[in-house]
This record gives C-alpha cells, structure tokens and sequence, in this order.
C-alpha cells in the first residue's frame, strides 16, 4: 500500500511547519525584546547621567520603548493570526436562499469621471441579485456635478444629494441611511472595484450571526505595477491587512477601514451611524460598535481592486488624514480606559490603543535619529552604553524579530525588495506624522498638504526639507563617527555611526520616490490627456 502523502497533504504540512516555525520566531522575538529593554532601563538607572543627559537618555529609552511595544504587538498579531483554527469561512449563496437586501454605497466628491465610471461598472456587476447601487454625490463644482448626474443616469443607479454638507463622506453616508430599508450596507471609496461575487461572499458571514455589526475586507492597490510610491504604499498597506487585521479578527477587534466593508444597518443605527466627529470615520465608528457589544469580522480575502497614491504629494496627504484621525481617536480610547475599563475586552484594548498610538512612531523615529548624531558631535550622553553589552543584548531581538517580520510576509509572497520599500516609505512620512500629532493633541483643525508647482505633482525638494535635512545631518555623523572609531578608538561612537549610516540611507530613498510621477491618463470627453494625483 502506498502509504506517502499526496501533494495536497504535502503542502498542507510544509504550511503548517512554516507556520509554526513563524511562532516560534515571533515569540522568540518578544521574549529577547524583553530582555533587551531591561537592559537599557538597567544601564540608564545606573549611567549615572546629568544635566542635558538626562532628558536626552530618557527620551532615547521612551523611543526604543515605543517601537518595542509596537514591535512586540505585530509578533504577538503573527503568533495570533497563525494559530486561528479554523481560518473564517465564507458560504456560497445560491437560488434557493432568501436574498437580503443590500443598499451599495459609494460617496464622490469632485470624483474624475475616469473614476466614477469604472466603479460604477464594477459595481452594476455585481452578480448579488437583491441590491441597491447609490451614488452618493457630494460636489459642489458645476462639472462634477454634471457627470456624476450623466453617470447616475447612464448606468440606472440612485443618485443621492444633499442640501447642507456636514461631516464629509459621514455625513453623506448618515443622510443617505436615513431613507434606507435593507438589512445590510456596503460601502466602498469612489476608487475601489468589487469582484462581481464579492456580496456573495460577504452576505452569508452577516447572516450567520445576528450579533455581527460588520465584515472587512482587504484593500488591494491595483496600481502597484505601474508606480513606485504605488507600490510602496501597497507593500505597506500589506503588513496591516495580513497579520495585523487577521489578528484583530481572531481577538475580536476587526475595524471598519471605511471602503470595502458590509455593515449591518441596524447596527449602524443603533449607534446613531458613522462618526461624524473625526476624519477616520471608520476607526472611531468600530470603537463605538464594539463597546455597545457587536462583533465584527475580517474576512481576508481581497476581492476589491483600488488606486494608491502616485506621488509623494498624494501619499503624505493620505498620510497626514490617518494620522490625524486615528491619533484623535486614540485619545478618546485613554478616556475610555480610565472610565470605562470594561467596555471593551482584553484584546480590544490591546488592538485598539497599539493602533490608536501607532502614528506616534514618527517621533520616535526622529529621536533615534538625532540621537546618534549628539553622541558623536557632541558626546551627548557622555556614557552612551557599553558597546559589547549593547550588542549582545540588540542582536538576538533583531534576528528574531527580522526573520518573523520577513518570513510571515515572504509567506504571503511579497517580495524583499516590496517589504524593504514599504518600510522606507513610512519613515519618509515621520515629518508628517508629527504634525498630525501635534494637530490632534491639540485639537486643533489643520489641513496638511503639499502643494505642487507644476501639474505632475513633482514635489519641490524645498517642500521636502526636513527629509533632506536629516539626510545630510545623518551624512557628516557617519564620516565623522566612523572617523572617531578609527583614529580615536572610540567603539560606541562606531555604533552611532553604523546607525547614522543606516539612517542616511533609509532618508536617501526620498529622491528614488520623488521621481515617481502619476501617468497620463484620457479622460473621457477631453481632447487632451492630463496628469491625475490620486488624492485618498
């Protein structure tokens, strides 16, 4: 009898290894993390430091801290996501089942009719049988106006206005619910395209359980070929809707991401609709579903194609939107800790204040920055580390850590050279993300954006500078860090150097995506082709 594995099976095991290989790296990782961070807390308390030192060393240890947390939270989201059993299922609807109504909502605003009407294809092709598309027009240019109403008419689907605009793509979207009947909402960006079988898929998950609020889904930039900044936000975009979402998803936690998403409408309703009060709608809408008690879900299956940004301009306004949004909404979830500790579970907490504070990370970023620089040009603190302690407690974390942050997305098959360009653009953002956090913590409204000169949305390397700035800073620490490890046998003012060097690089790269430009594009009814920004 012939008794080897078939090749389903054989896969099947090699997954299975792979994956358990993958939480012995995450949790590996953690574990020397720990280790590393007592460490430094150890040879702070005892660096004896004074004066400037003090805040110096202090806000060196709140940097690597945070990144720590946020690092150790992503290890903990593969060990959770791999150990689900079973992944979330989704049935088949067919003929004989009782179709809920489905209202398709996709909100415009000065939308390019190039846009609109590949959506609304998309969306007309829906196979799902008992559905309602809206077009939820909320322009106030004549032109716009003109063809989204051509559209509407074009394709037969509801167009939906408003007199008094309040709230943005919220506000819209409430205004629009009040007249709604169906059970179910599916709300998708005026840039994303469903599979035609994408309701059929997501329906049956709402309908098996009547305390489920909503299912996620992916978001897939389609554009990744064709442009850089493209393809490095969707690289990034990656590392969030794997191992992150999937873990949420297994906690309890998964959050509306505002597109690509089916509500149950008497959720909605039963917490007075989406959030009007913050700009990430979608964010601040699930925290309030999960503390009335709904569940939701993420289905990680990406049966919805979008656009990316195609321009540093495009990316950092995107950027600038989240951080600002997300970053509000993490104080509001401090508050509910302190007040309502238990509105939430244990998990919920944990997903939501590590995404909540997430864009804090560009302050850190900058301290690890400027802090290599004032050791070696200033000898700031006097007693850095011992260098030999240092790297026996750092390597083992970065080993682990690299090899699960790697090897989890390598089994999702990115590449290395996609992973390295969605990290590097996130550091590129820190400027950004500080002024976001400024703007939240004070509460203040702000608008950020780069304006460019000229209509390909090349951004000015003067609207660039603190990117810039850094690089060169970073530049003269190496050589003269690398020079005071040489002649002076200074090996800490080697180390600094080593990070310096690294961070020189890392800035560098904002040359290799300013290059990147949007494509022409045709628009219809238009003799000329013009060139696009895609603003998300």
């Amino acid at each position: 009898m012939n008794t080897r594995p078939d090749g389903a099976l054989q896969r099947r095991n090699i997954t299975d290894s792979l994956a358990g290989l993958l939480i012995g790296l995450g949790l590996l990782a953690v574990a020397a993390m720990a280790v590393y961070l007592t460490v430094r807390v150890v040879l702070v308390v005892e660096g004896g430091y004074r004066g400037v030192e003090v805040p110096v060393t202090l806000a060196l240890l709140l940097a690597e801290g945070f990144i720590l947390a946020h690092a150790a939270g992503y290890m903990l989201s593969i060990v959770r996501a791999l150990r689900r059993r079973p992944p979330l299922q989704a049935a088949v609807l067919n003929g004989d089942c009782d179709w809920p109504h489905v209202d398709v909502l996709v909100a415009a605003r000065h939308e390019p009719r190039r846009i609109l009407h590949q959506t609304l294809t998309s969306l007309v092709g829906l196979t799902y049988p008992n559905k309602t598309i809206w077009l939820l027009d909320d322009s106030s240019d004549p032109r716009f106006v003109a063809e989204a109403t051509e559209l509407a008419r074009e394709f037969g689907v509801r167009l939906f206005r408003r007199d008094k605009r309040h709230g943005a793509k919220a506000g819209i979207i409430n205004d629009c619910l009040a007249q709604l009947q169906g059970r179910y909402v599916a709300i998708f960006d005026a840039d994303q395209n469903p599979m035609p079988f994408f309701l059929n898929r997501i329906v049956p998950l709402l309908e098996a359980d009547d305390g489920m609020a909503f299912v996620q889904t992916p978001q897939f930039y389609a554009n990744i070929t064709e442009n850089r900044v493209a393809r490095a936000a969707g690289a990034q975009q990656a590392v969030f809707y794997e191992f992150i979402c999937e873990a949420k998803g297994a906690g309890g936690a998964a959050f509306c991401c505002g597109t690509n998403v089916v509500f149950r409408r008497e959720a909605l309703q039963r917490v007075g609709g989406l959030d009007e009060s913050s700009v990430t709608e979608d964010f601040a809408t699930s925290v309030r579903l999960h503390a009335a008690g709904w569940r939701s879900a993420y289905y990680g299956q990406a049966y919805t194609m979008g656009s990316g940004p195609e321009s540093l301009t495009a990316y950092f306004r995107q950027q600038f939107r989240w951080a600002r949004g997300t970053l509000g909404v993490g104080l509001r979830l401090l508050g509910m800790l302190l007040t309502r500790p238990r509105s939430l579970g244990f998990w919920q907490w944990v997903d939501y204040l590590l995404s909540g504070t997430f864009y804090l990370v560009g302050w850190a970023y900058l301290v690890l920055m400027i802090c290599p620089m004032l050791y070696i040009f200033l000898g700031i603190p006097s007693y850095l580390v011992r260098p030999e302690i240092y790297t026996a407690a750092f390597l083992p974390y970065l080993l682990f850590a690299v090899g699960a942050f790697l090897g989890g997305l390598r089994q999702r098959h990115y590449t290395l050279w996609q992973i390295l360009q969605g990290q590097l653009l996130v550091v590129l953002a820190a400027p950004v993300h500080i002024v976001a956090s400024l703007s939240a913590l004070t509460g203040r409204a702000s608008v950020f954006g780069i304006t460019p000169k000229d209509t390909s949305g090349f951004v000015p390397l003067r609207a660039l500078w603190p990117q810039v700035g850094l690089c060169v800073l970073n530049y003269a620490a190496l050589i003269w860090g690398v020079s005071k490890c040489v002649f002076e046998h200074d090996l800490a003012a080697g180390i600094n150097a080593f990070w310096a060097g690294a961070h020189f690089a890392i800035l560098w790269s904002v040359f290799y995506f300013r290059e990147a430009e949007p494509r022409p594009v045709r628009i219809p009814g238009e003799s000329t082709p013009r060139l696009e920004v895609a603003l998300t």
